[in-house]
Order: structure tokens, then C-alpha cells, then sequence
């Protein structure tokens, strides 16, 4: 999916906005530069567990949930040679809540797997909203919207309506 949506960004720039049109007249496409090779199908994507010598791969996590995520785990997180560097938030109760909370050992794919590999996290690059984020987008509705949850209100509870 994430090479589909890179595709559509990178044949449609009449889309971006002004600070990313920006960033693209002065820096160039971020979508071209030597060696990028983007893999769609699941067998090519298993064929880079093989890769000899030095290699990064950029996959979405998902918390590390499900899909081809698990698979480059499976076969790098016992690596020492290996970083596997995360750099957005993960949720609790997921394996890549264990992965970054020094787990020494997690099961992948039905198999334990000790960890290894050297695990860095970043943050400062979730792609979600945040609290500051998702009150300044309601305040710009002229009537709100009648159902929100309120970030300080317990689960489920509808926030209060204006006063």
C-alpha cells in the first residue's frame, strides 16, 4: 500500500502543499535518489530477507501487528549486525511495544526469537494528530460536530456541548 500511495504523490505534485512544493523545487524529489527500489508484491518482499551486505528497509510497522513487518523481524531481530530503528509511537500490548520496551526475547510468526539486534526509537514522527492537533481542527468548525469525544472525558463519554 505504502508503494501506491508513494506512486500517486510522486505523479501528482499538484497536490502538495505550498511548504512541500517548496521543499521539492529546492531539495528535489524525495521519491527518486539512487537505489530506492520500492517493492510491492510479497514475494519480492521476501527476497530482501536474503539481501548480502548493508541494506535498509522502510516498512510501515502497524505496531508490528501483522503483515510483511513480521517477516523482516523474523529474520533480522537476531541479528547483532542489525538496527531496527522505530519512529513512531507503539501501542501498549503490541509486539512493537515489547521490541522497544528491551524485550530479550519475542515471538514472531509462532517462533521466539531472541533479541539481538540493536533497537532505536525516534519520535517526533507519528503520523497522528495529537491532542494540540485535533482541538486547533475542531475550533476552525463554525458549528461543531454533535459527536466528538472529548480527550479528557472517560471512554465513550460525548463532550459537553458549548456554552
Amino acid at each position: 500500500m505504502a508503494s501506491s500511495v508513494t506512486e500517486v504523490f510522486r505523479h501528482h505534485p499538484e497536490l502538495f502543499d505550498k511548504e512541500a512544493s517548496d521543499f521539492f523545487r529546492r531539495n528535489g524529489s524525495p521519491f527518486d535518489f539512487p537505489n530506492l527500489r520500492l517493492v510491492k508484491s510479497v514475494d519480492e518482499s521476501k527476497t530482501l530477507n536474503y539481501i548480502k551486505g548493508t541494506a535498509i528497509i522502510i516498512a510501515g510497522s502497524g505496531m508490528c501487528t501483522g503483515g510483511r513487518i513480521k517477516h523482516h523481524l523474523a529474520y533480522n531481530i537476531s541479528r547483532r549486525e542489525s538496527t531496527i530503528l522505530f519512529v513512531g509511537y507503539q501501542a501498549a500490548d503490541t509486539l512493537g511495544r515489547e521490541i522497544v520496551g528491551g524485550a530479550k526475547e519475542v515471538r514472531i510468526l509462532g517462533r521466539k526469537h531472541r533479541v539481538k539486534a540493536k533497537i532505536v526509537q525516534m519520535g517526533g514522527f507519528s503520523a497522528h494528530a495529537d491532542r494540540d492537533e485535533l482541538v486547533k481542527w475542531l475550533s476552525g468548525f463554525q458549528t461543531p460536530p454533535s459527536n466528538c469525544l472529548s480527550p479528557t472525558a472517560s471512554r465513550g463519554q460525548l463532550c459537553p456541548s458549548p456554552t
